[in-house]
C-alpha cells in the first residue's frame, strides 16, 4: 500500500510540511500519521511551524469533526505537541478555513496557533518572516 501522506523535515528553517495526498483516509489513517508526526516532532527537540498541505484532500464535514477531535483529544496528539509552535494549513476551502480558527479557541480545539495559506510558499515566506520563539511560547 503506496504511503497517503508525506512528513518532511526542514530543520535549518525551523518547520515541517505534511502533504496529505487525495486517497488519505481520515478515519483509518489520521491516527497513525498524528503518531508519525508527534514522533517527528519529538525528534526535532526544538519549537516549529508545521505546514499542513491538505489541497488534495478529500472530506466530509463528519471527517473534519472527528480530525479536529483526534487532534486535541488524544494524549500524545500532535498538535498538542509543546514542540509545535505554529500549525499552518495550506487550502483555499472554506472548511478548512473555519476549522483551522476553531483549533484557535480553547473550546473548540485547545488554543492552537493556526493559519491558513493558498500556496506553500506563501506559508513559507510567513514562517521566514516570523521564526518560531525559542522558548516554543505561542
Amino acid at each position: 500500500m503506496q504511503p497517503t501522506y508525506d512528513i518532511e523535515v526542514n530543520a535549518s528553517l525551523g518547520l515541517v510540511i505534511v502533504t496529505i495526498k487525495a486517497e488519505f483516509s481520515i478515519g483509518r489513517e489520521l491516527p497513525t500519521q498524528m503518531e508519525h508526526l508527534t514522533d517527528t516532532l519529538d525528534e526535532l527537540g526544538r519549537p516549529v511551524y508545521v505546514i499542513f498541505d491538505v489541497r488534495d484532500l478529500r472530506f466530509t464535514i463528519g471527517d473534519v469533526v472527528q480530525a479536529s477531535n483526534d487532534f486535541t483529544n488524544r494524549s500524545k496528539a500532535g498538535l498538542l505537541h509543546p514542540n509545535l509552535y505554529m500549525a499552518l494549513y495550506i487550502s483555499d476551502h472554506p472548511v478548512i478555513k473555519i476549522a483551522a480558527k476553531g483549533l484557535q479557541n480553547e473550546i473548540f480545539g485547545g488554543g492552537i496557533r493556526t493559519a491558513v495559506f493558498n500556496t506553500v510558499d506563501d506559508a513559507l515566506d510567513y514562517a521566514q518572516a516570523n521564526p518560531p520563539s525559542p522558548t516554543g511560547t505561542r
